[in-house]
């Protein structure tokens, strides 16, 4: 079959050894969505969809080494990047390495159009000097498209990098809500018999493992399970006796959401919008969330409504509302139905999906 548009996603090595696998453990449970970030969900017969993956032979000689990202970047890379008529990316290293690919002279007018979803860059930037700005800078006038998670990041992108408003657009994340539904499939966690606990769930630098310490520190009568997924998270050592630390599959994650009392996620001042994957997760699990409020957040919760706001390094408001919730089951059923209800509709993979198409129909018919 035809298609009169392809699009190529592109996350990097370890993805690209891994595509395959991750599509099939999908088909058996064990995966969140069809491929991550679930960018193909809303593909059609005239607009093609297609994941940067090894085939069988470059599996078995490509691994996670400098051959492997030699071949990937340099050869493989820019042979597709002439194929497809467009390439999106997530990670922002990814994207700005295409950017510098369309400097060279002559490879550059031959690669496709750029869709690049930006997570860390505004972050990051803040410690930027002027030198580095200015290389990014360059960088960032060879995408057609950049996109963000929230809101607060537009105006880091003009002051910073004089972006054109026209080139930003931000868009809302979006999980498969189904991932998380009655009908996936929840495993317990080996040695894990709590019965009651409140849990956290997140890798990044940016989530407050040492105030939801001094909360636990305030609440000996409660057990906090933090799962993540960071080495860096899992040498913290915690003063509170009552904190869990886990690193769970995501069939395990599914039965921690389920069977936890609600879902606290403390975090540190961040422009991405920090916490947001975690957000979703927890509203498609239906269970409330208590979540320190950053710049952008507004779009994500409403607080009092879909979930409850704390200022962020403030460990007596979120102990407050933690106890608040703790002891309130109508309040936890009214915020957890509420976040369904409310991030269902716009924030899934689909919709996150059918924007990237959109957006690829106006940059390629221009």
């Amino acid at each position: 079959m035809e298609f009169n548009m392809k699009a190529l996603v592109f996350l990097g090595l370890r993805h690209a050894i891994l595509a395959n696998q991750w599509s099939e453990e999908y088909k058996q449970g064990k995966r969140n969505d069809s491929m991550l970030y679930g960018y193909g969900n809303a593909s059609t017969a005239q607009f093609k969809v297609d994941y940067c993956s090894f085939n069988i032979i470059e599996r078995f000689f490509i691994k996670e080494n400098l051959f492997g990202k030699l071949y990937l970047y340099c050869i493989k890379l820019p042979y597709l990047l002439i194929k497809y008529d467009i390439v999106w990316t997530h990670v922002d290293r990814d994207a700005l390495f295409i950017a510098k690919l369309k400097c060279i002279p002559l490879l550059g007018r031959f690669l496709c159009k750029h869709i690049a979803n930006f997570v860390w860059l505004i972050d990051h930037t803040q410690t930027f000097s002027s030198n580095k700005k200015a290389k990014t800078k360059k960088l960032l006038n060879n995408i057609d498209k950049i996109l963000y998670l929230s809101t607060a990041e537009r105006d880091e992108f003009i002051k910073h990098y004089h972006c054109n408003s026209s080139k930003l657009l931000y868009t809302r994340y979006g999980i498969n809500f189904d991932a998380y539904g009655e009908n996936a499939i929840g495993i317990k966690p080996k040695d894990f018999d709590v019965k009651e606990f409140i849990l956290s769930v997140g890798t990044d630098q940016h989530r407050d493992l040492g105030l939801l310490d001094s909360v636990a520190k305030l609440n000996k009568d409660k057990v906090f399970v933090v799962c993540s997924g960071s080495p860096e998270h899992h040498k913290t050592m915690f003063k509170s006796k009552n904190i869990i630390l886990l690193k769970a599959t995501y069939n395990e994650m599914v039965y921690l959401y389920r069977q936890c009392k609600f879902v606290v996620i403390p975090l540190k001042f961040n422009f991405h919008a920090s916490g947001i994957t975690t957000q979703l997760e927890a509203a498609a699990a239906k269970k409330a969330v208590i979540m320190n409020m950053t710049p952008g957040l507004d779009d994500y919760g409403i607080d009092n409504t879909t979930c409850l706001f704390s200022k962020i390094n403030c460990p007596d408001e979120l102990n407050e509302k933690i106890c608040i919730l703790w002891n309130d089951p109508n309040l936890r059923e009214s915020l957890a139905v509420n976040a369904y209800e409310y991030l269902r509709g716009d924030f899934n993979t689909y919709s996150y999906s059918k924007k990237y198409i959109e957006l690829s129909y106006q940059l390629l018919k221009k």
